[in-house]
């Protein structure tokens, strides 16, 4: 067992992830530790070991929703320095113009094939398999958080790359059907999540 004993008051705490993405090779907590300079290293969280290395439960850095929350309980530290234990909840919506709809989740791809729409981010950084969903792919606006522009819409993708400077909803069944029928390239759109 090894002892951590920290004065949050006088260190900066972080999240770091294997090859700074939600999903690639595993990387050992030393490896990350060395290569952010920092003092400890602790794993914070189960991931898709063997597979493509996606942590389980949500992940949050720098006051960004990186992952948003699956069941699994997380440990956090809040913005005033209180460490916490909790189960959280996500509640996003696509809103246009004319219409909205619920955003499942950010950066879980599998929800988009169980019928729901889901907010890839470049954080996710690998390309996914969306051969029976609708892909809406986005332009952030500059210095609009929350507000994309519609690049295109696509139900004949088979996978969705790795994405650099632009995020993608991908949506199965119904929500998917919402997607084709509401957004064209042009449409101006806000998340909230």
């Amino acid at each position: 067992v090894s002892l951590l004993n920290v004065d949050l008051t006088a260190m900066c705490l972080g999240v770091v992830q294997a090859h700074d993405q939600l999903m690639s090779s595993d990387e050992t907590v030393s490896s990350m530790a060395n290569r952010t300079a920092a003092l400890a290293g602790v794993n914070g969280d189960y991931f898709e070991i063997n597979g493509p290395g996606r942590p389980i439960s949500m992940v949050m850095r720098n006051g960004e929703l990186m992952q948003s929350p699956t069941f699994y309980p997380v440990l956090g530290v809040t913005s005033s320095g209180k460490a916490t234990i909790m189960i959280p909840s996500f509640s996003g919506q696509v809103i246009t113009d004319s219409a909205s709809h619920a955003l499942k989740s950010v950066n879980v791809y599998r929800d988009a094939s169980k019928g729901d729409m889901v907010l890839i981010t470049p954080a996710l950084g690998a390309m996914i398999s969306v051969k029976n969903e609708t892909v809406a792919l986005l332009l952030h606006v500059a210095d609009s958080p929350g507000a994309f522009t519609v690049q295109s819409v696509r139900s004949n993708m088979v996978n969705l790359p790795a994405l650099a400077r632009q995020s993608a909803l991908v949506a199965g069944g119904a929500a998917g059907k919402w997607l084709a029928s509401n957004l064209h390239a042009g449409t101006k759109l806000t998340i909230t999540k």
